[in-house]
């Protein structure tokens, strides 16, 4: 069911530093679906929740630490995938919620496979839309063709020479260059620029820095489209910098948010995918789980899902033709409105 606009959102103080901003429709009764938003760094989408959003059922959504309406945007420490994880049962009981099926979409599969994993017992279902687990080998092919899409005139536009390094390897770069502070993650932020890291106003981020922010912003834009930038149709040109680079906006707190776990492994502990495999193969024999992928995603690789799919027998796994990573894509968004419906179905029905 479409939504307009979302709900005004409440604030839930979840430590001394963050409020989560979040948000529900349909009455408090009704049988609850979390959805979770991507990024890392991004926010709750009125489309995303319109899946799932019809009468008798509750839909819950919240803004992640420094992400959308959350306190304070862009904050980085105190922010790792365990106290994310953490933060969703803070909000269970918030909302009055003793188990929820959950949603998560790109980075937002990680974080629902994450706490399915720790807290499996709350979990009445999942559905998991261009799926992520957060491994190196998932980040490096995405940004592969980032320095090529930069060709000379990017690269030099950035102050670099090609081969250019990813985009998280320059903000690490200029952290060392400036020698801001690297130390805990629970501390002071630690990983790429201190003003992407969230220990310095955006505003104030060195010219370099956003920059690089630019770029970045515009090679995820093009790489969320059918094919990514090196498998669309048609070709795309390489980028072309801004001719105004001293109109360059503040960094995007998202983006801070995104750098701080792309430099550090999506913090996914040393050894976890051998501690929470055994706990979700047992939880998708007993619970309803749903796979969508665009079969063009050049962000999330649609390999992720087939495995998940191989992985759990009972899983329903639809594969979207030519569809990429956007959400907003029409024909993704027909098929995930389409697996939401036939999700919801199978959670109001009998057990099996």
């Amino acid at each position: 069911m479409p939504i307009d606009r979302l709900p005004a959102p409440q604030l839930l103080p979840v430590d001394a530093r963050h409020r989560l901003a979040w948000r529900a429709l349909g009455a408090a009764g009704d049988p609850a679906v979390l959805v979770l938003h991507g990024g890392p760094g991004g926010r709750t989408r009125a489309r995303s929740l319109g899946w799932f959003a019809r009468p008798g059922v509750r839909v819950i959504a919240h803004d992640q630490r420094g992400c959308g309406d959350s306190l304070p945007a862009g904050e980085c420490r105190d922010n790792t995938l365990a106290q994310l994880v953490e933060d969703i049962e803070a909000l269970r009981r918030a909302a009055g919620v003793a188990a929820w099926a959950v949603a998560g979409g790109s980075w937002g599969s990680l974080l629902a496979l994450a706490y399915a994993a720790t807290h499996p017992a709350r979990v009445r279902g999942l559905f998991l839309r261009s799926s992520f687990l957060g491994s190196a080998a998932e980040v490096a092919a995405f940004f592969a063709p980032w320095s090529d899409w930069l060709g000379p005139a990017g690269a030099a536009w950035l102050g670099s020479v090609p081969p250019v390094p990813d985009p998280v390897g320059l903000l690490q770069r200029e952290t060392a260059a400036s020698g801001a502070d690297t130390g805990s993650p629970r501390g002071r932020a630690q990983g790429p620029a201190q003003a992407v890291a969230g220990t310095e106003p955006a505003a104030q981020a060195p010219e370099r820095t956003r920059r690089i922010a630019r770029a970045w912003a515009d090679f995820e834009a093009l790489q969320s489209r059918a094919g990514g930038w090196a498998g669309g149709q048609p070709p795309s040109p390489r980028w072309q910098p801004p001719a105004e680079p001293d109109a360059l906006p503040p960094l995007p707190a998202g983006l801070q948010v995104q750098a701080h776990y792309l430099a550090h492994g999506c913090f996914v502990p040393a050894g976890a995918w051998a501690r929470w495999w055994p706990v979700l193969d047992a939880l998708a024999a007993r619970v309803p789980v749903e796979l969508v992928h665009g079969d063009a995603d050049a962000v999330c690789a649609v390999s992720v899902s087939r495995g998940l799919a191989a992985r759990w027998p009972a899983a329903r796994l639809t594969e979207v033709p030519g569809a990429g990573h956007a959400m907003d894509e029409p024909r993704l968004d027909a098929a995930l409105g389409a697996a939401a419906e036939r999700w919801l179905a199978r959670l109001a029905g009998p057990p099996g």
